[in-house]
């Protein structure tokens, strides 16, 4: 039996109206551009390329590496069938495009919100924002498809991502006795005002999303239909995306979900939290926390260019999903380590964990992390412009025309989020490698002030759902 221990979800929202509706938009967040570190995720669908492309790698990055990759025994790419080459290239651009857009996106929010008196709890699903825009982009034209294409990290040809996205799509299905993970689509499409036809059928048939058609004009109707289906697909934890007001003037709602539930593969003993004061960046208290403990032999490493300790914690026991807890050195604000975390990039940190434990495999880690449940609500056209998409949320410059044909626009995109994390599971929602501790006396990870978190799948590398906590006294659990 799936215990209802770790949930995490995440559910964003896009409104697309005809060219006569007023946007406003408040929020500021400052601009910055990370460099991400970056490795090929299709080495899971073709392992005949993973040598070739971790010498790539290394020679990158050092020449030492580059010496010993010469002297390895690489298959060449174009070995593989056609088909092969093709499908590589395309995990590859999604590779490339999800990472650099997840992490940015990460870093601007956790920045916003430091910005803020007290700062704030949030969780968003990265890869949740990047698949509805995915689906605007199949429909975009010109120049809005140019800044589509620069901030996704998209080809000119959309066939690779299509194909990419199958695969992907295809890794992200699962459900075990231990994990459960869903992504679903859904277009809400006018039955007053048609979509395209062949805008519909790529929807259809290449992301298998939903496609239900309402009455926009019925307001009542349509809030209640969209908001039901919501709530079905999240498994009752986001039960409104759309307000009755937010439906005037509508063409269409795109919906894209993701939803996580998965037992820690090492629980953790309820008889041995206990109650535990949590502090902010400057070492005050800001109140008691219910801390759950454990000693075990997790991946566990420090970090010089995180300046973070960087702790996994397993999912189930398929080896597919893991939360990575980065809790910065003592001193240091969490925004910077979240920066951090955009240069390094996703398949280093996984790596330099992989190696830290293989050193000290039978060595402990003692870990104390307070149960927590976050629940986020974001409308992203602000962070979105300043990242480059301009022209998607202007009712006079938007070109959606592979839509239809009558001047639709991007009037909000509207994010939501929950993870709630207990003893049982979640449910949501160097230079060349870390230095690693000597753990002849078991190391201690204890997250009693801020730090932040990732939820990955590891096949794909994918980084489903990002988060970070300052103050989880606020909404104790």
């Amino acid at each position: 039996m799936l215990l209802p221990t770790i949930l995490t979800l995440g559910l964003i929202a896009t409104t697309i109206s005809a060219q006569n509706s007023v946007l406003n938009i408040e929020q500021n967040i400052a601009p910055s551009l990370a460099q991400n570190s970056l490795l090929n995720e299709s080495q899971q669908f073709f392992p005949q390329f993973e040598e070739q492309n971790v010498a790539q790698q290394n020679a990158d990055q050092q020449s030492a590496d580059q010496q010993n990759a010469g002297q390895q025994n690489i298959v060449p790419q174009n070995q593989a069938t056609p088909a092969e080459q093709f499908t590589y290239q395309a995990m590859m651009q999604i590779s490339n495009g999800t990472e650099k857009f997840s992490l940015e996106l990460y870093k601007r929010l956790a920045l916003a919100l430091d910005e803020l008196p007290e700062g704030r709890d949030f969780i968003i699903s990265p890869f949740s924002v990047w698949s509805l825009l995915i689906l605007t982009a199949e429909g975009a034209e010109g120049k809005t498809y140019t800044e589509l294409q620069d901030v996704l990290g998209l080809p000119r040809d959309l066939t690779y991502i299509r194909e990419g996205y199958r695969h992907i799509q295809n890794s992200l299905k699962v459900n075990t006795s231990t994990i459960e993970l869903a992504v679903e689509q859904v277009m809400f499409s006018d039955k007053n005002r048609p979509v395209e036809r062949d805008y519909e059928d790529k929807l259809l048939r290449i992301y298998e999303a939903d496609i239900v058609p309402i009455d926009f004009h019925n307001t009542v109707e349509a809030y209640f239909e969209i908001n039901d289906y919501v709530e079905a697909k999240t498994r009752g934890k986001i039960s409104k995306i759309v307000q009755p007001e937010d439906l005037h003037d509508l063409q269409m709602v795109l919906v894209s979900a993701i939803f996580f539930k998965g037992e820690w593969k090492f629980p953790f003993d309820r008889t041995d939290t206990k109650e535990e004061p949590f502090f902010d960046e400057s070492g005050n208290n800001l109140g008691t926390v219910n801390m759950m403990t454990q000693k075990g032999a997790f991946g566990y490493a420090v970090h010089p260019e995180l300046m973070a300790h960087v702790l996994e914690l397993p999912y189930g026991n398929e080896n597919r999903l893991s939360m990575y807890v980065l809790l910065p050195r003592k001193g240091l604000a969490l925004s910077r380590v979240i920066e951090n975390i955009g240069k390094v990039g996703i398949a280093r940190i996984m790596k330099d964990i992989e190696d830290s434990q293989a050193k000290y495999e039978d060595d402990e880690v003692e870990v104390f992390l307070p149960r927590i449940r976050i629940t986020a609500d974001f409308t992203l056209n602000v962070v979105l412009e300043q990242m480059g998409l301009i022209d998607i949320f202007d009712a006079n410059k938007a070109n959606l025309s592979g839509i239809a044909k009558f001047s639709p626009y991007l009037s909000r995109i509207i994010h939501k989020a929950k993870i709630e994390v207990n003893e049982e599971g979640t449910v949501a929602a160097a230079v060349t490698g870390g230095t690693f501790v000597n753990k002849n006396s078991p190391s201690r990870f204890y997250a009693n002030r801020p730090f932040a978190f990732l939820i990955v799948e590891k096949r794909s590398k994918l980084l489903l759902f990002s988060g970070q906590v300052k103050n989880p006294t606020k909404d104790k659990y």
